[in-house]
Formats: C-alpha cells, structure tokens, sequence
C-alpha cells in the first residue's frame, strides 16, 4: 500500500486560513470542495474566486496534491436535474483542468426529495432505482475525474436498516468506483441511532477506501425537543472525539487501497487556541496510521435491492419532504402511508422520530443562514426585529418550496418572496 498520507481540508475563509498555516505544513494532501473555488454567480463557465488563486500558489509551492470532495451534486436524487447536474460538472472539469484532481468525491444521500431542495444529506431508500440512479451519477462524474466515489453520510434518520445502507453503498460503488469512508459519521450514527458498527462495516466495501475523514461535531441544542434529548450532529466544528480516532484505528487495516486519512474543520470554527489541538490531532493521526498493521483485502458481495416503480419512489420523498417542512415534522411522518417496499422505509423513520425533527429543524437552520448571510436587508431586518423576521421566515420556509442550491439564490427567493407577499397584504 505504501505510506498512507495526512490530509487536510481547505476552506473558503482567509482568517482560517492562517490559523491553520501549521496543519497544512503537516500535510501530504489536500482537499477541497470545487464549488468554493468559483464566483456563484450563475453564468456559464468557471470564474476563479480568491480561494482558487490562493490553493493554486499552495499547490505550487508545495507540489501537493489535491482531492475534491464536492457537495452539490445529490447523488441519490429520484427526479434528475440534468441541465443543472451537466452545468455543474462542467464547471468542476475546468477547475479540474487546473489543480488535476487524483479523485473526486460526493455525498451518499439526497440534497434533493423529488423537487424539494432541502440543503442537507438525507437518507437513501434501499430499492433498485436509487442504486441506478447512483450508479448513473458516478459514471457522469468519472467523465469528468477518471477516479470517483462517495462518502458515508451522517443521517439524524434511516430510511432502512444499516445493513441494507451498507449494501445500497456497496452496490453502488462496485469494483469501479471509490469510497470516502467518514469514521465521525459512523460514529454519530451509534451514538445517535444505536449502530451496531462491526455489522456496517462488514457489508461496507472497505476494500474500495482511498480516504478517511475523521472530525468532530456538537450536540442539538436540547430546546429543539420536546423530551430535552441532544443529538450529535456532524457539524465539523470541534475538536476530534477519543472513540473517533480508536475507530479509525480499527478500520485503517480493513483498507488496503487508503491513500490518505483527512482532518476536516469547517470555516469559522477555529480560534488560535485551537490550534494545537488540531495539529496534536494530525500528529495522533500519524502515529495510528504506523503502527497499523498490513491491511488485508476484504471483497464484498452487495445483498440484492427490491424493486419498486420510479413514480411511486418520487411521491413516497416528496412526502417526506413535505413532511420535513411541516410545522410539525414529527405528526406529518406519523400521518404518511407508503406501499411496500417503501412501507419498510417509512417504519424505519418512524422509528426514529427525533431524529427526523432534528434533520427538519436542520433544513430549517440552513435555509435560516442562508438568507441572514446572504441578504444584507434580512440581516439587518433580523438585527432590528427578531421576532417579527423569525415568524415570517417561518412562513416563508413552510410554504415556499426549497429550490435553490446556491446560497445566495436562497437569499434572493426570500427577498423576492417578501416583497410578493407585502404586495399581496396591500
């Protein structure tokens, strides 16, 4: 396998930067997320952003190399978006043609439930035209980067038992793609839904790893839940839990292709103080990775996937979606129907309510922060008057339908929104 290297994460914020300078200098890789390195400014073709420019003259400097790790394209989407999915890969191909990407990742889940964009990674159900809909997106992005995969998610909900999850992953990769395999989701996962981890991985083709992303996170706020329970959240934010990195220990053996094990921190979560921290973790990563034993090969062989018809598959999400952004997610759930096989899909959300709160409430978050961040008015508007903006974005969030996969689009649609609805109160 040779040595397998460190990686680090490069984000779109120049103070980070800085404060990280010591963790890149530790660095054999780097990953990045294509859609940072360009102006989103909806025209055809690639302009370069600062952030380009700037992982340019790194790479230069240090002849490192770099992966992408995208996070737009909804890999398990039912209804295709063909124009939109077409113009982002062209886009990734130009930035590709610059920093020669050695692969390139997405998600394994659904930014997308039927036409509703609901901004997070949700849970795939385990059936025959999700798999070919992942398999279809993999060959269109290895048209782009000859190398691709995906990366396990972390779901607040399951649409299916975790060995079928692990399956569907299986399946979908196969012996031509590659996977991310992200040790803090997994470990959110049993934390949060009781995972039996050694049963995942045993189904998860572990023989297909090229990389590992360990992170940390924080818990829900216990106001979001009637029952006052916390959940762990992927939000990348903190330092690196002790059970993540003994995780890692145990599956690094279990991955003869890994090349590299990353340390993801997203922007604007770092102070000089955590610094240490991170690069005591880079070091920690290190010393796990040599003293890991020779890796042995673990081929799997992917249970088979029931079928059901595409059409009943795109109204079974679209009622999750609805059901997500209803004022109460938990009662919407609660009133849904689904034949079979998606009857078994729906018993698994069912048994896992607040975890199906929790991710509605982190739509809800995202589409938030994305309007204040994108929109000086509504910052301003929310500085002013929290209350009044709070309870019209709420109206705004349950009956304008998620659509925009740019932030900025968001903002744009809530301001556009507003004003309509000032019209129509006149």
């Amino acid at each position: 396998m040779g040595r397998v290297g460190l990686g680090f994460t490069f984000q779109p914020d120049p103070d980070w930067l800085e404060l990280c300078a010591p963790c890149f200098a530790l660095a054999d890789v780097v990953e990045c997320s294509p859609e940072t390195l360009w102006v989103p400014d909806g025209e055809p073709g690639v302009r370069p952003n600062g952030y380009f420019r700037l992982l340019q003259d790194l790479q230069q400097r240090r002849g490192i190399p770099v992966v992408a790790h995208g996070i737009a394209l909804s890999m398990g989407s039912t209804l295709p978006d063909d124009a939109r999915r077409a113009a982002w890969l062209e886009r990734v191909a130009k930035v590709h043609e610059t920093f020669r990407f050695d692969w390139y990742t997405d998600h394994f889940g659904a930014t997308w439930y039927g036409d509703r964009h609901l901004t997070v990674p949700l849970p795939l159900a385990p059936v025959r035209p999700v798999l070919d809909g992942l398999r279809a997106r993999l060959r269109e992005m290895s048209q782009v980067v000859p190398l691709v995969g995906m990366e396990n998610s972390a779901f607040p909900f399951a649409l299916g038992t975790p060995e079928e999850e692990a399956d569907l992953l299986c399946a979908a990769i196969g012996e031509e793609h590659v996977q991310v395999l992200d040790v803090h989701n997994l470990w959110l996962a049993v934390e949060d839904q009781g995972l039996d981890v050694d049963a995942w991985l045993a189904r998860a083709p572990l023989h297909r790893v090229v990389e590992i992303h360990v992170s940390g996170g924080s818990v829900s706020d216990p106001r979001w839940l009637p029952s006052r329970r916390v959940l762990r959240l992927d939000s990348h934010d903190h330092e690196v839990p002790d059970p993540v990195l003994a995780l890692l220990a145990k599956v690094v053996p279990r991955c003869p292709m890994l090349r590299v094990v990353v340390l993801e921190r997203l922007e604007h979560t770092v102070t000089p103080e955590d610094v240490p921290e991170l690069v005591a973790t880079m070091h920690a990563v290190r010393q796990i990775l040599d003293r890991a034993p020779p890796p042995v090969a673990e081929p799997r062989s992917p249970g088979l996937l029931p079928e059901v018809d595409a059409e009943v598959l795109l109204r079974f999400e679209q009622g999750l979606a609805d059901a997500l952004l209803a004022a109460d997610p938990q009662a919407a759930l609660a009133a849904l129907v689904a034949p079979p096989p998606l009857d078994r899909a729906l018993a698994a959300a069912r048994a896992h309510p607040e975890g199906f709160h929790i991710a509605a409430l982190l739509v809800a978050k995202t589409r938030f922060e994305r309007v204040v961040q994108g929109s000086r008015a509504a910052a301003d508007w929310f500085e002013r008057d929290p209350a009044t903006f709070t309870q019209v974005f709420r109206t705004y969030h349950e009956e304008q339908r998620p659509t925009a996969v740019i932030p900025l689009d968001e903002a744009r649609q809530f301001v556009r929104w507003t004003r309509l609805a000032a019209d129509v109160a006149k």
